[in-house]
């Protein structure tokens, strides 16, 4: 089963993403880089890290907030 966005992302938002999605890229069409932050990991919230796209499919986080600065 895959996930789709039926509209985009609301910022400040959270939203629990498969790694596979972030993978596809599938935010790169609603928003920059610079407004893509990962949080920790599912055992709780971590330090803040700003993410790009591409860095964040490495890393494997599995909850991102969409957040405009």
């Amino acid at each position: 089963m895959e996930l789709r966005f039926f509209k985009p992302p609301v910022i400040g938002e959270v939203y629990f993403i498969h790694q596979m999605l972030l993978q596809r890229h599938l935010l790169k069409s609603f928003y920059d880089n610079d407004e893509v932050f990962g949080i920790g990991e599912h055992k709780g919230i971590k330090e803040k890290d700003r993410l790009s796209r591409f860095k964040a499919k490495y890393i494997g986080i599995d909850m991102i907030i969409i957040n405009k600065n």
